[in-house]
């Protein structure tokens, strides 16, 4: 199942988006600001929340329990749109955005990769040292070497979209972020106009810029969001023109990305595009949600809470479900008679206890000691 989607434009795995929260910017707000004096931009604990209910959508769609999971890539895209902006504007520089990038990235991506090559290998699969090398690099897409496990293509699809950030970096005009959104638009408007039957190069292009609109929208929010903490006297002169402006734009972005059609290309059961189309907005309305706060409703806390734990599992959760998950399914299935629902709740669970040992010991204890001993600053992602 998990390389049977190898061959689609990248419809239904779980993208890495970097730590979807936010921690204390720099600068304090400003008097006047959402928050009058007092509490700086922190973690979202709603980005979490969305997280975490994109990576269980994408297991749902692995296990055929919703034949629309595989959208929850497009909400991942969207908030590693929104936290990447924020981690690039907060970077002092290309090379500390990079360092970040990969400190948050290959700890667990190294460990799950060898487990994966262990369970293929002793499966008696076709898989070899080059091919356990290569994907250790996350390089496997580019170089065209077969992926351990199929989930692994969406880290090509993240790393365009940080080569990008990178550049304008490089080039000083990481502020200048709505021409980033704009040149993303651009290639997602371009994407649309070659044919879906394309193949090649070409194939391979339109591909990449079917999921730039939805990192533009993740951009756009995260631009609404800090204006409104942000505040000031501009804020409230200029605030109504801005917005138009900036929900205009993400209109557009909406409009691109529902012209292709991901459900198509892994041949979905009763495919509909307007389906397909109705859940991406839903989506971009549940990001409008979070960027207005709405909510923050105290009925609201213990789902905050248990989303917030998925959330911050999602990444290795993601890179286990699948290679290691079905392994660990079929094992269940051959040597316990129980029902099959007890089978995969119990799948399900094993991997949450995985991913949640890996985010303890490598994400949080492993990733700040070597931050605190090799950066000066702490990233903000």
């Amino acid at each position: 199942m998990c390389q049977q989607l190898n061959e689609s434009p990248r419809a239904g795995i779980l993208p890495i988006c970097g730590e979807a929260g936010i921690q204390s910017r720099r600068d304090p707000p400003q008097k006047g600001s959402l928050k009058e004096g007092g509490e700086r931009v922190k973690r979202l604990s709603e980005l979490d929340v969305l997280r975490g209910v994109a990576a269980l959508s994408v297991f749902c769609y692995h296990y055929h329990l919703f034949k629309y999971g595989y959208l929850g890539v497009h909400l991942f895209f969207i908030i590693s749109g929104f936290v990447i902006l924020m981690t690039a504007e907060n970077s002092r520089n290309a090379s500390q955005f990079f360092v970040n990038r990969i400190l948050r990235l290959l700890p667990v991506y190294w460990l799950c990769v060898s487990i994966a090559f262990g369970v293929r290998y002793f499966s008696n699969e076709a898989v070899g040292v080059k091919m356990y090398l290569v994907n250790l690099t996350m390089l496997q897409e580019f170089l065209g070497v077969e992926k351990i496990d199929g989930v692994y293509w969406t880290l090509a699809e993240e790393w365009i979209f940080y080569g990008i950030i990178i550049v304008l970096l490089a080039a000083s005009n990481a502020k200048k972020n709505v021409v980033v959104i704009l040149f993303l638009l651009l290639l997602a408007f371009c994407g649309l106009l070659i044919d879906e039957t394309a193949t090649g190069h070409v194939r391979e292009f339109r591909k990449a810029c079917s999921y730039l609109g939805l990192f533009s929208a993740g951009m756009l929010f995260y631009r609404m969001y800090s204006i409104m903490l942000r505040g000031s006297d501009r804020f409230k002169e200029y605030r109504a023109l801005e917005f138009a402006a900036l929900l205009v734009t993400l209109f557009c972005a909406l409009m691109i990305t529902t012209q292709y059609r991901f459900g198509a290309y892994v041949h979905v059961p009763g495919y509909n595009s307007s389906s397909e189309a109705g859940i991406i907005s839903v989506f971009f309305l549940t990001l409008c949600g979070v960027v207005f706060r709405v909510a923050r409703a105290p009925s609201m806390k213990y789902l905050i809470v248990v989303g917030s734990f998925a959330g911050r599992i999602s990444y290795p959760f993601y890179l286990l479900h699948c290679v290691v998950g079905k392994a660990i399914y079929a094992t269940l299935q051959r040597s316990c008679d129980i029902p099959p629902s007890c089978v995969l709740l119990t799948t399900f669970l094993l991997v949450v206890l995985m991913s949640y040992i890996m985010h303890i010991y490598i994400e949080v204890r492993f990733t700040r000691r070597v931050k605190s001993k090799f950066l000066s600053e702490k990233s903000p992602a």
